[in-house]
């Protein structure tokens, strides 16, 4: 996605941009005033950190079993997609 991104608006890969998921979550939540200002940063790294935790022990539960995991990836993947798009159009 990084590399298509960059692509599409003629970036160079390597160059530095403002479109990762951390920092849109961020900037929504600091625009629309979910928290004070100051804890908007806080607030958008426990988010990702608390699904993440989330995700990796539904993840453990089902080790064993392909089939499920490889659901659990693609659940992962339309949450992704949905959020971010959700914050692109919202930012």
């Amino acid at each position: 996605d990084l590399i298509i991104r960059k692509y599409q608006n003629k970036l160079r890969p390597y160059q530095p941009d403002n479109f990762h998921l951390h920092q849109l979550l961020f900037i929504f939540l600091k625009k629309n005033n979910f928290f004070l200002k100051k804890y908007s940063n806080t607030f958008s790294g426990i988010f990702i950190n608390f699904y993440n935790a989330i995700i990796f022990l539904i993840g453990s539960f089902f080790y064993n079993s392909s089939l499920q995991l490889g659901i659990l990836i693609l659940f992962n993947i339309l949450i992704y997609t949905s959020l971010y798009t959700f914050l692109r159009r919202k930012i």
